[in-house]
């Protein structure tokens, strides 16, 4: 597919990349993927790793903070 294939407001989504979240403190979010088995994360696409990582820790912040703030201790 051609980048003129899909609609103006598609090509301007497209042109603006894909968003990521604002994470707070990325210790959290390092210790938060390490429980994700590398496997895992190796299976989602290059492209669109930083977008689905952030937006994952993102999510388990806002649905479970109690996690993420056991996450959030230093050690």
């Amino acid at each position: 597919m051609e980048l003129k294939d899909f609609t103006e407001k598609e090509q301007e989504q497209i042109n603006q990349g894909l968003s990521t979240a604002e994470i707070s403190d990325k210790e959290a979010a390092k210790k938060i993927l390490a429980l994700v088995p590398q496997e895992w994360i190796k299976r989602i696409p290059f492209f669109v790793r930083g977008h689905a990582t952030t937006k994952t820790v993102e999510r388990v912040a806002k649905q479970y903070p109690q996690l993420y703030a056991v996450a959030k201790r230093q050690g």
